[in-house]
């Protein structure tokens, strides 16, 4: 059985809500999407000053930061394609636990620089 554990006030955290071969699976889901819209460094609002991370989106909208400022765009800022769909097991996820609408857009998690240098 999978226990929700409270983490903070509205943030849950599921143990083993994956088993490890839908975890596996779910990586390489990411892993594929990545392919499709790689990992690239947004950079700050005005200043053009890197962040210290990567990232991508996932979803009919994707969350981008440059000179230009925040928002959520439908392609990809470094290769113009529009993003990857979200991953089937997270939209599954998100419909489970919560209500409305589905998501548009996905963050994938941000990658340390020296994690991927």
């Amino acid at each position: 059985m999978v226990t929700k554990l409270t983490v903070a006030p509205g943030v849950f955290l599921w143990r083993e809500k994956f088993s490890p071969f839908e975890q596996k699976t779910l990586r390489d889901n990411v892993m594929a999407r990545l392919v499709q819209a790689p990992l690239y460094r947004p950079v700050m609002p005005d200043t053009g000053t890197p962040f210290s991370v990567e990232e991508s989106n996932f979803g009919s909208l994707g969350w981008v930061s440059d000179k230009n400022g925040y928002r959520y765009q439908p392609i990809h800022p470094v290769t113009g394609a529009l993003w990857p769909a979200i991953p089937q097991p997270l939209l599954e996820l998100w419909a489970e636990i919560n209500t409305g609408r589905a998501p548009e857009s996905c963050t994938s998690p941000p990658v340390m620089a020296t994690a991927i240098a």
